[in-house]
């Protein structure tokens, strides 16, 4: 079974115009929501600043050790 093309199936389509009601739609709650969300990134950030001060600042990066000139070494000696 075949699909009809977009434009057949859309073409008696007229979009809704929607409007915002305060009381249907919840009010202020997305405002709410918005300081939440930055009071919990105030607070990821204060948790990241103490471990870090607590960290000393150290870095923790290991460069990985390189063995090629151990076997290279190892096989001018014999």
């Amino acid at each position: 079974m075949k699909k009809p093309p977009a434009s057949e199936v859309f073409k008696d389509y007229t979009p809704e115009v929607i409007h915002y009601d305060p009381e249907v739609d919840y009010g202020e709650e997305w405002m709410e929501r918005n300081e939440l969300l930055d009071a919990k990134a105030k607070l990821i950030e204060k948790i990241m600043r103490g471990k870090k001060a607590k960290k000393g600042f150290k870095t923790t990066y290991r460069s990985p050790i390189r063995t090629e000139n151990l076997q290279n070494d190892k096989g001018n000696k014999e």
